[in-house]
């Protein structure tokens, strides 16, 4: 069910060819689980910003001019803990441990920035960035989760795959081996190591260096990123 819709939203957005209609299509997608707000931000000094920088700021006007004036992305404690562990994470899941804190939540709470998922991504050759789904949905389940997980390395992928349009051609000549093909298979199934050892009879540690060697071919730092990109370039099918 859940790589079902994440499926949809790749066959629906791979072939978009600018943001305004990518960012369309991820709104169909996250609308009907509450959010309707996305941003997609490169790890950078917002106040000046380098040029190839990611800026997709979707919310309201008067909150992004008074987050930037007010150099709130220093204090932002959702922001400090994905530059710090690198990892998604539920904004519910977080705490808000000092009184600025509060203060920016309760300020973009006004906006109807209420709750989300942040999913930071750093692919090499690329400032790190981050992915936040947006809204007023206090209780995302895992399911729910998983599915924006995935779907956000996917729409930063196929934002990069727009601002340069040989991105997509560059992974088609990546040559993954069978068994790096049929591990990524598992991992896009939400499958452990030791899930899949099980599977296709491998210990655990040689999955793991398979699936190792198709992140580096494939230029991704994290595992589900390695099995959004094989799909895209249609090197596993899930």
């Amino acid at each position: 069910m859940i790589f079902s819709r994440v499926q949809d939203f790749i066959s629906d957005a791979m072939y978009e060819t600018n943001v305004e209609a990518l960012k369309s299509t991820l709104s169909k997608y996250i609308n009907p689980l509450g959010f309707d707000m996305h941003t997609c931000v490169s790890i950078v000094d917002l106040t000046n910003p380098p040029p190839s920088a990611l800026l997709i700021l979707d919310f309201p006007t008067p909150w992004v001019e008074r987050y930037i004036e007010q150099n709130y992305i220093e204090k932002d404690v959702i922001f400090r803990k994905a530059v710090r562990d690198m990892q998604a994470f539920k904004w519910q899941d977080v705490s808000y441990d000092d009184s600025m804190s509060h203060q920016i939540f309760d300020e973009a709470s006004e906006f109807g920035i209420k709750n989300g998922v942040t999913v930071p991504i750093n692919m090499p050759g690329y400032y790190p960035a981050t992915v936040n789904i947006i809204g007023e949905n206090c209780d995302v389940s895992d399911e729910d989760y998983h599915a924006i997980h995935l779907i956000s390395v996917y729409y930063y992928n196929a934002i990069i795959r727009i601002q340069k349009s040989k991105y997509a051609d560059d992974f088609q000549e990546m040559d993954l081996a069978p068994r790096e093909k049929e591990c990524l298979h598992w991992v896009a199934q939400g499958k452990s190591d030791t899930d899949i050892g099980d599977i296709l009879f491998l210990s655990p540690h040689t999955v793991h260096s398979y699936v190792e060697s198709a992140k580096r071919k494939l230029h991704v730092s994290t595992r589900t990123q390695a099995a959004v990109r094989a799909v895209f370039c249609g090197l596993i099918v899930p």
